[in-house]
């Protein structure tokens, strides 16, 4: 499987090349070059038409990310205003970092809100000296269940939380196999529409196409949500694993790995457990 995301191209190519260029690690700098406004309605209009999605909605979510609707500039600080970081002294951190002669905007939300108040440097992360805690509150850990002790980012603590041990019996079985042991295992995604993954899985794999994507998707923006960075940093083969399952039940062969501009260190993760992982 391969991870996939954009590098710089000419202004009216650049949507396109997020398409077709691989690489391992998100340059936060590079993703600003994409800026929504460089594109032309003819392009959303034909990127709109490529995968499907209504003009509108295409337009509205390219204004969604702050990377690609603002105009901050290379080197500018982001310092969060989000809730928790508010209450934590945003204000006065932002006041600082303004008094030592930084230059400085005020976004909304970092996804760090286990470590308020935070502030992004291009790619390097300031943050309270705060050690964050993972606690499960339900009755039984699922999500959380390997990471709870410490975090498994490496290969061989993974391996040995028992990541990875799933595939050898999923290729023994056929994908149809696969879905309906997913189906009635009644497992549910942790989207608000709390959708049967069985079920999804099912529908992908009856699409005809040539080309199928798994699509692992780290981009949380609500204020006070941040689990899918948690895991990508301290669970990255977990979802790996995942993917590999996925991919071999729908017949997808390429994975796509969607990470937040804001998450550069979750980035950097992920792109060696991939490494590792082959």
């Amino acid at each position: 499987m391969s991870a996939e995301t954009g590098k710089k191209a000419s202004k009216n190519s650049k949507a396109k090349n997020l398409r077709d260029t691989e690489t391992q690690e998100v340059d936060s700098s590079e993703i600003r070059e994409l800026h929504i406004d460089d594109l032309s309605p003819e392009l959303i209009e034909k990127l709109s038409e490529e995968v499907g999605v209504p003009f509108q909605k295409f337009r509205g979510g390219g204004s969604f990310y702050d990377e690609l609707e603002s105009q901050i500039e290379p080197g500018c600080v982001r310092a969060c205003a989000g809730t928790s970081c508010h209450l934590c002294g945003a204000k006065q951190e932002y006041q600082n970092l303004r008094r030592f002669g930084h230059d400085c905007e005020t976004v909304w939300c970092l996804g760090h809100c286990d470590r308020s108040p935070v502030s992004l440097d291009e790619i390097t992360l300031e943050y309270a000296d705060i050690s964050s805690e993972i606690r499960c509150l339900a009755s039984q850990p699922v999500v959380t269940e390997r990471i709870l002790e410490h975090s498994i980012e490496k290969l061989n603590p993974a391996v040995d939380a028992g990541v990875y041990t799933s595939l050898p019996e999923a290729f023994s079985r056929t994908p149809e196999d696969l879905i309906e042991g997913l189906m009635d295992s009644g497992l549910r995604g942790r989207s608000r529409a709390g959708s049967s993954t069985g079920e999804q899985w099912q529908s992908i794999a009856a699409q005809q196409s040539d080309t199928k994507y798994v699509v692992a998707n780290g981009a949380e923006g609500n204020p006070g949500a941040f689990i899918d960075r948690v895991l990508l940093e301290q669970d990255p083969h977990t979802i790996i694993e995942a993917m590999v399952l996925c991919g071999f039940a729908t017949g997808a062969e390429n994975g796509i790995i969607h990470i937040r501009s804001e998450y550069p260190h979750a980035a950097s993760i992920m792109g060696k457990a991939i490494k590792r992982a082959r």
